[in-house]
């Protein structure tokens, strides 16, 4: 009986350890193990940002921030090819200059925002872990095993599915305009720039869950060491 009873809490334990390790706790783990090996100012804020909710709250609020303006520059961009085609067709002119203005003005806040919010992305993913993969490492310590991931996300397939489109159609359109066909290649041009808003748009608000995932409250969170 102590047999059948130990293989059943060791598949159980598996069973824990397999579920635990999301791709939110494996950023923070990974996050956390770079932060512990950088200089000291580097800990200093990480372990600042994760006691002081208001500096979470913050850090939190500009990454929000960048991914808003970005995911707003890339809708701008791509809208402007096609009000871009109406104003060549002589259907007027106003809508594609309001959206290049749009674009190129949200161009310089995207990339200024972007280095901060990298940066603040990596101190609260460091400063953050969840207890189920503080759980998990114990379990993994205790019974030697390696965690795996869980099946990739919808969002995370559609990512990829939009990235294997883009780079798709982006190629067979050179290579149809290279052959003279540029109708077609127009067509297969403009929806790989669509897969490709979509997805990179995709990235950025993928980022923003993760870091909402990572802190759903202080009671759920620890501190790194």
């Amino acid at each position: 009986a102590t047999p059948g009873k130990s293989k059943t809490r060791h598949q159980t334990t598996s069973l824990h350890v397999q579920m635990a390790m999301t791709l939110e706790e494996v950023l923070s783990k990974q996050a956390a193990d770079l932060a512990a090996i950088s200089p000291a100012p580097v800990r200093k804020a990480v372990d600042a940002l994760a006691r002081s909710s208001h500096a979470r709250a913050a850090a939190d609020a500009l990454v929000y921030l960048s991914v808003g303006t970005t995911c707003t520059m890339f809708a701008a961009a791509f809208l402007t090819i096609f009000a871009d085609l109406a104003c060549a067709r002589g259907w007027g002119c106003t809508p594609a200059y309001i959206l290049s203005e749009i674009a190129d003005y949200l161009s310089t806040p995207v990339l200024l925002l972007l280095p901060p919010a990298l940066v603040l992305f990596f101190l609260r993913a460091a400063g953050c872990r969840t207890k189920a993969a503080a759980d998990a490492e114990s379990l993994i310590v205790k019974n030697d095993e390696e965690p795996t991931l869980l099946s990739p996300s919808p969002l995370a397939l559609a990512i990829l599915w939009l990235f294997i489109g883009s780079a798709s159609m982006g190629t067979i359109s050179f290579l149809l305009f290279k052959c003279g066909h540029t109708e077609i290649s127009d067509l297969l041009g403009y929806a790989a720039l669509l897969c490709t808003f979509m997805w990179e748009a995709l990235v950025y608000v993928r980022a923003a869950v993760a870091l909402w995932r990572m802190n759903p409250g202080p009671s759920n969170m620890v501190a790194a060491e």
